[in-house]
């Protein structure tokens, strides 16, 4: 079964391979992470919601997330280089 994200994806017509190439990953990460078998990072959660303009309850119920305010603190720390 599909996730809810890989559903989105596809309804974007969004390949594996050209998001991996975005994002700076192998095509086998990714497609494990969209199987849940890893963990989006800060970063990659950031390009893709902007690139989708992504809503805080899309990025919320999308990447598994308990608190958006820690991952956008995540965001902020990692865009500062900390």
């Amino acid at each position: 079964m599909k996730s809810e994200l890989e559903f989105f994806l596809y309804t974007k017509n969004e390949t594996i391979a050209k998001l991996s190439k975005e994002l700076g990953i192998n095509d086998k990460t990714l497609s494990n992470k969209l199987k849940g078998k890893g963990e989006f990072k800060a970063n990659e959660i950031r390009i893709l919601s902007e690139k989708f303009h992504l809503s805080d309850e899309e990025i919320v119920r999308f990447f598994n997330l308990k608190e958006l305010n820690k991952w956008k603190n995540d965001i902020l720390l990692w865009s500062i280089g900390i």
